[in-house]
């Protein structure tokens, strides 16, 4: 039978001593990640009941879904006992930094470190937009800083995770940890996560510590291809929604694994096609003063988040087009050059 993450947890209730771990708890625990535990040094699973109105972060969407989803995981005996400790958040648009990372400990020998992925915020997505310089983003030094912490402070085997942005941050962690380090880790996932334009080849056993890492994408991928030219991945069937798989609330799940499927969606290959192109094909410069023109507008609509924006689209965007109007000739020009640029990759790969 196929069923959901949601019916997953309803009917996967056996401990992880007689059904070991495996990738969907991965998927589950890096949903966890996007909610705040500021309220206490460790908590259980089956506490989340108590904190749940304290856990939601502004800038979260999808809260229908993940409050049904906390209810039914805190009361499945597979879950219900893992400890969830060391949550830092940090937030920042002055230094564009979006930012947050938790450990659940499964047992005394076998930690999960999870990095969260891009919330719904402007600062995260400028972060994300950060990337196609070519260069470290801010997260990715905190996310390695985090990840050395945890080496020194708990004993036994990891495995590191995240979801999006969050899935970038546990390989690049990963590679750039000490080799004994990386000795301590069964495996990295990530999911529907972009990959790089830095290299990250030059440590000294690439090619074995490559063989820990897995990047698992729905068959409509957008974001989980963004830098991505020739990592294996595993890819899930899924509904063909390009942007709302990519929770992965909706990823088709086979008993204790996903369900595969052979090859992504047409349109999740001409999208990413577009954007690799698009982002290749431009200047540092033309990137770096495009992400200026863009998030300055959006911040001074005031609207704090895009979920914002879009549960109030007649109200920001008015006040979008009015900032819009204030740019000069030279950043509009900018503007339209760069989305050209985009459409002309996209009908480019229409016709390959």
């Amino acid at each position: 039978m196929i069923v959901d993450i949601f019916k997953y947890i309803r009917r996967n209730r056996e401990t992880i001593d007689k059904k070991p771990i495996n990738r969907v708890d991965m998927l589950i625990f890096c949903w966890i990640s996007y909610f705040n535990f500021h309220f206490k040094d460790e908590v259980k699973i089956e506490e989340f009941p108590i904190y749940l109105k304290d856990m939601f972060l502004e800038d979260s969407g999808f809260k229908l879904a993940t409050k049904k989803f906390f209810k039914i995981l805190s009361k499945n005996p597979r879950f219900k006992d893992f400890v969830i400790s060391d949550f830092i958040c940090e937030k920042d648009e002055e230094k564009t930094i979006q930012y947050a990372s938790i450990v659940i400990h499964l047992s005394e020998d076998l930690h999960v470190v999870v990095y969260r992925g891009t919330d719904t915020s402007f600062v995260g997505w400028k972060e994300d937009f950060l990337m196609s310089l070519k260069q470290e983003i801010p997260s990715h030094r905190l996310a390695k800083n985090y990840l050395d912490e945890q080496f020194k402070k708990h004993n036994g085997k990891f495995i590191i995770c995240g979801h999006s942005k969050g899935g970038n941050l546990a390989i690049y962690s990963y590679f750039k940890t000490s080799k004994e380090n990386r000795d301590r880790v069964e495996y990295v996932y990530g999911y529907d996560s972009p990959g790089f334009t830095i290299d990250l080849s030059d440590v000294e056993d690439y090619q074995e510590a490559s063989k820990k890492v897995h990047k698992i994408i729905p068959q409509s991928s957008f974001v989980g291809m963004f830098f991505e030219k020739s990592i294996d991945t595993n890819i899930v069937k899924s509904p063909p929604w390009v942007f709302m798989q990519h929770t992965g609330f909706a990823w088709k799940i086979k008993k204790d694994d996903f369900k595969y499927a052979k090859k992504r969606t047409e349109q999740s290959k001409r999208l990413a096609y577009a954007f690799n192109t698009w982002v290749d094909n431009m200047t540092l410069e033309d990137i770096s003063y495009f992400t200026e023109i863009v998030f300055g507008v959006l911040y001074k609509c005031k609207a704090r988040n895009f979920l914002n924006v879009f549960l109030h689209l007649p109200k920001y965007g008015n006040s979008i087009r009015k900032e819009y109007a204030k740019l000069s000739k030279e950043e509009k020009a900018l503007f339209k050059k760069v989305l050209k640029q985009f459409f002309a990759a996209y009908k480019e790969k229409k016709k390959l």
